[in-house]
C-alpha cells in the first residue's frame, strides 16, 4: 500500500503542532468566548405547559358562548379543552378536506394564525342558524357553499371580537382577518416542522351534536409574550394591573351615597311635644357643628349658614 505520508512529512507536522508559535498567547485582547446550546430544547418545548394560555382559553370560551348563541338564535355550549404543541406537517395531516381554516394575523404580534372549523361542525351551524336542531352534520366532500361562507364569517367575526377581549390582561391584540381556505395544504402559516400551538375547543348543542374548532397559533408568534403565558400564576396576576386599579379606583369615586347632617336636636319635654300644633314654632339655639355623614359613616363637621340664600352647610373639618 502506498503511503499517504512521508516520515519527513510525518515530522514536520509534528514540529509544527509542537512549536510554541503554534501555542495560545496569554495576552491575546480578543478572547473567543463560548455560550451553550441546548439542541434540544426545541423539543422540550413540545411538552411544555402553557398555563397563561390556557386561562385565556377559558375567557375565551366564556364571551364566545354568548357570542355564537346570539347568532344562532339557540343557546349553545363552549368549553375550553387543551392546548397541545406539535409540528405543523402533523397538524395538517389531521385534519380533513374540506375545512374551513380562516387566517387572521394578530396585531402586535407576528405572523398569521387561523380559526379552523370541521366541515361538519359548519354544516350544523348552518343547519341551526336556519332553524334546524344541528343534526345535519353529514360531510359530503364538497366544498362550502357561499350561504355557509356568510355564517362562517359571522361566526369567525364573532370569534375574533371575543378573542381580543380574551387577550387584554395580556397584551392589546387586533385580530385581522384574511382568506378562508378550505385545503390545509394551501394554508401555510408556518413551515412543516416548526411547531404551533392549538387551542382545542368543543362545542355542545342542545340536540346533543357538537364538534370541535381550533385556535391555532405558530409558536414563533408567541415568542414575545412566552414568559408571561409559561407562568403558572393566573393571567390576572402576571398581568399589569395599572389599569385595572385606576379603572376600579374610578368606578368607586363615581358611587353615589346618601348623606345626612342634623341641624339642631332641641330637647323638650313630652307634653311639649303632645301639645304641638300646626303654625307652633320650634325655637332653636346655637349649638356644636353638626356632624355630615354618608351611609352612616362620620365623614366631616359642618355649620350650618345661608349663602345667596340657599340655606348651605361649611365644611369646618
Amino acid at each position: 500500500m502506498k503511503e499517504l505520508l512521508s516520515q519527513a512529512e510525518i515530522d514536520a507536522l509534528l514540529a509544527n503542532v509542537q512549536s510554541p508559535a503554534l501555542q495560545s498567547d496569554p495576552n491575546n485582547s480578543h478572547p473567543v468566548t463560548a455560550r451553550s446550546f441546548d439542541l434540544a430544547s426545541r423539543r422540550r418545548l413540545k411538552k411544555r405547559r402553557l398555563p397563561g394560555l390556557e386561562h385565556i382559553n377559558k375567557r375565551f370560551a366564556e364571551y364566545f358562548r354568548e357570542s355564537i348563541s346570539d347568532v344562532l338564535g339557540q343557546n349553545v355550549e363552549v368549553a375550553a379543552i387543551d392546548v397541545q404543541l406539535q409540528p405543523y406537517g402533523q397538524y395538517l395531516h389531521s385534519l380533513y378536506v374540506p375545512t374551513s381554516l380562516n387566517l387572521m394575523r394578530l396585531q402586535p404580534l407576528s405572523g398569521v394564525g387561523m380559526v379552523v372549523f370541521d366541515a361538519r361542525l359548519v354544516y350544523r351551524l348552518v343547519d341551526m342558524f336556519f332553524g334546524g336542531n344541528g343534526t345535519q352534520g353529514h360531510a359530503d366532500g364538497r366544498d362550502f357553499s357561499k350561504v355557509e361562507r356568510r355564517v362562517i364569517r359571522r361566526v369567525t367575526e364573532r370569534a375574533h371580537t371575543d378573542y381580543e377581549k380574551a387577550w387584554r390582561l395580556v397584551e392589546t391584540v387586533v385580530c385581522e382577518p384574511m382568506v378562508m381556505e378550505v385545503n390545509p395544504a394551501l394554508a401555510s402559516i408556518t413551515g412543516q416542522a416548526d411547531n404551533v400551538v392549538v387551542c382545542r375547543f368543543q362545542i355542545e348543542l342542545d340536540s346533543g351534536g357538537g364538534g370541535e374548532f381550533h385556535i391555532t397559533l405558530p409558536l414563533t408568534m408567541l415568542e414575545p409574550v412566552i414568559d408571561v403565558l409559561s407562568k403558572n400564576e393566573s393571567v390576572e396576576q402576571s398581568g399589569n394591573t395599572t389599569q385595572w386599579r385606576r379603572e376600579l379606583g374610578q368606578s368607586l369615586l363615581d358611587t353615589k351615597v346618601s348623606t345626612a347632617c342634623t341641624i339642631a336636636e332641641p330637647v323638650m319635654s313630652l307634653s311639649q311635644v303632645a301639645s304641638l300644633k300646626a303654625g307652633d314654632v320650634i325655637p332653636l339655639r346655637a349649638s356644636e357643628p353638626s356632624i355630615l355623614t354618608a351611609s352612616g359613616m362620620a365623614m366631616a363637621r359642618a355649620q350650618l349658614g345661608i349663602r345667596n340664600g340657599y340655606l348651605t352647610l361649611e365644611i369646618l373639618e
